[in-house]
């Protein structure tokens, strides 16, 4: 009977190891690591794993709390996908991943599948240009322990006729790929408009590299009819196999006389490549009208960019609800919305606000942001709206947009909101050095300006929430010449200093802080600077962290980037018999004393070293006796 009784109990035993064994794995296999350190990653506090089903939609908003990676404290990262999201991946389904941080680095599109959990992965020493957003990059990604062939960045051709990625889908071939991109009419001339090469050229560059031939691009132009400039005896990609089973396999699909069709019909071809350049040559000269264009204001709600807000459907540039009206008067385009909610924290996001820009004629050809025109820093123009029932204006003046949002007043209806912003004419005021913009953009490529002649207005906000300007005053006013730089002819340098700044840090609102600035021309946006240089050309802000109250922050800057520099303030050498390090020895350090003797509150180490008044190596009440003599100026310590 007992030898039955201990074999049932080792069964439950082995029962229990099982499932607990079985438990672990399966927990493994929901999770997905990421070294940070290994990629070069600084100045963050939170990572963030995006994921989606490749071809399918994501599993969560962009950066939301559902996405927020746990740090494991040495470098690496840790993403539990049941945990986050409440769900497990299917096997055998191919799935995309993001990892990024609040500090505007990620990874490139990262594939992977239920065989891949549990392994880590980390960004590169290099960037893959985005295939959607030619003007943003990302961190090339991979797994530490994959075939970046099989599971690696995904392969793509970019809008501007680029392959990116080492990756083909295991969904998918090239062959697909290239044949989507030569159906994508639209993308094809975004291509041609951006690269400025030849049909030839694009499709030669892209077929070679990704491996394909001469006959893979026929076999393309035949299956998607694509209408392009491309003759096979002048192609430079390689000639295909010549082995007599490829022929046969496509002589009956007659591809010879398939291709002589499209021939027949280049001249059409040509003709929307004629007019393409006399698109783009306003981009680069700016010579246009913008009198002869619709402006329409698009955009969403960030960081999930789904909600489109007052704006209406998310980044719909064909939505003529958003046209804006031009003033003849004041020479700016507006639109103003009214009774806008505010953006705050919400279930999937620690903090919201407005991203937009101003488009040209309900299409994505022509864009504008707040630095300018968007197709040249794809940033998009940003505001936050504090209050509910806030107006919202958004203007633009031909060269560049920007909003003003105004607080409903308490004492009054919304119906006087619209009042509110009528002083808004006013903004031209701040504006019209806007004229002389050609002449002030000229030398941002070659710089032949003379920095001297101009004032330099140091301009932020402390970040994420850019509505407190701290020690910069109100947040991203460039109008303030409180903050103008002082020239020094010794070092030739412009700076101004800031004393007794207060700490950035974890706030009520979130989890870190940090000052976003910029060095600004002539108190006006028309020319501004960063830490890399012309901050018009990248539109980033410059970067300091405070981590000492009282500290002293300098902002320099040498006429092509700036700088700061941040002391903390020093602290006091702590004195013989000041017990509990207040800065002072006072009758608080005999009762410290006192009840370390009582062992009410007993005294660290190091308060022990500065109790021992006498130095006999023990605290007792003559410690306390002496600090008291002294303290009656009997005695000095």
């Amino acid at each position: 009977m007992m030898k039955k009784f201990i074999s049932l109990v080792l069964a439950v035993m082995m029962l229990v190891s099982c499932v607990c064994i079985s438990a672990t794995a399966a927990d493994e296999a929901q999770v997905l690591h990421f070294d940070a350190e290994a990629s070069g990653w600084t100045d963050f506090t939170s990572v963030f794993c995006h994921i989606w089903a490749y071809g399918g939609d994501s599993f969560a908003p962009w950066q939301s709390k559902k996405e927020k990676c746990t740090d494991n404290g040495d470098g690496t990262w840790s993403y539990d996908i049941t945990a986050k999201l409440k769900t497990e991946l299917e096997e055998g389904q191919l799935y995309v991943c993001i990892f990024s941080n609040n500090n505007n680095q990620q990874i490139y599109d990262l594939l992977f599948d239920t065989t891949v959990f549990g392994d880590t992965a980390y960004g590169a020493d290099f960037v893959y240009e985005n295939p959607e957003d030619s003007s943003k990059t990302a961190q090339a990604g991979f797994w530490k322990n994959q075939d970046p062939a099989v599971f690696g960045p995904a392969m793509a051709i970019t809008s501007i006729g680029n392959v990116v990625g080492t990756c083909i889908p295991n969904v998918t071939t090239a062959q697909e790929i290239f044949e989507t991109f030569l159906a994508n009419t639209e993308k094809l001339d975004n291509v041609r408009t951006y690269s400025m090469k030849t049909d030839q050229a694009i499709l030669d560059d892209i077929a070679i590299a990704m491996d394909l031939t001469v006959t893979d691009i026929e076999t393309a132009i035949a299956n998607t009819a694509a209408v392009v400039e491309w003759n096979a005896a002048d192609s430079t990609a390689p000639a295909g196999s010549t082995e007599p089973t490829e022929p046969e396999a496509t002589e009956p699909e007659a591809t010879e006389p398939e291709a002589t069709e499209p021939e027949a019909t280049e001249p059409e071809a040509t003709e929307p490549e004629a007019t393409e350049p006399e698109a783009t040559e306003p981009e680069a000269t700016e010579p246009f009208d913008p009198a002869d264009h619709t402006w329409t204001a698009v955009g969403a709600i960030a960081p999930g960019h789904t909600d489109g807000g007052c704006l209406g459907t998310a980044w719909n540039p064909a939505n003529t609800d958003n046209d804006l009206v031009f003033d003849e008067t004041t020479g700016i385009w507006s639109i103003t919305y009214t009774d806008v909610a505010a953006t705050l924290e919400t279930e999937d996001f620690d903090d919201t606000w407005y991203e937009y820009k101003v488009a040209a004629d309900h299409a994505w050809d022509l864009s504008f942001n707040e630095n300018g025109n968007a197709l040249g820093d794809g940033t998009n123009a940003k505001f936050d709206v504090e209050k509910d029932g806030s107006t919202v204006t958004i203007f633009f003046d031909g060269t560049k947009c920007w909003a003003v949002v105004e607080a409903p007043e308490v004492t009054e209806p919304e119906a006087t909101e619209p009042e509110a912003t009528e002083p808004e004419a006013t903004e031209p005021e701040a504006t019209e050095p806007e004229a002389t913009e050609p002449e002030a953009t000229e030398p941002e490529a070659t710089e032949p300006f003379n920095p001297a002649d101009h004032t330099w207005t140091a301009v932020g906000a402390i970040a994420p929430g850019h509505t407190d300007g701290g020690c910069l005053g109100t947040a991203w006013n460039v109008t303030n010449a409180d903050n103008d730089l002082t020239y020094d002819e010794a070092t030739g340098l412009w700076s101004i200093t800031y004393t007794d700044v207060a700490a950035t840090g974890e706030t009520d609102d979130y989890e870190d802080t940090w000052y976003e600035y910029k060095v600004a021309a002539d108190h006006d946006w028309a020319l501004s600077y960063n830490e890399s240089g012309d901050a018009l050309g990248d539109g980033t802000n410059a970067k300091f962290d405070v981590e000492v109250d009282g500290s002293t922050v300098t902002i320099y800057f040498d006429g092509t980037k700036c700088w700061a520099e941040v002391e903390a303030p020093e602290v006091p050498e702590r004195q013989l018999g000041d017990v509990d390090n207040d800065g002072e020895v006072t009758i608080m350090d005999v009762t410290a004393i006192q009840m370390h003797l009582a062992k009410l509150e007993i005294l660290d180490e190091e308060a022990l070293a500065y109790a021992d008044v006498n130095g006999d190596g023990f605290v007792t009440i003559l410690d306390g006796t002496e600090i008291q003599l002294a303290l009656a100026d009997i005695e000095e310590l």
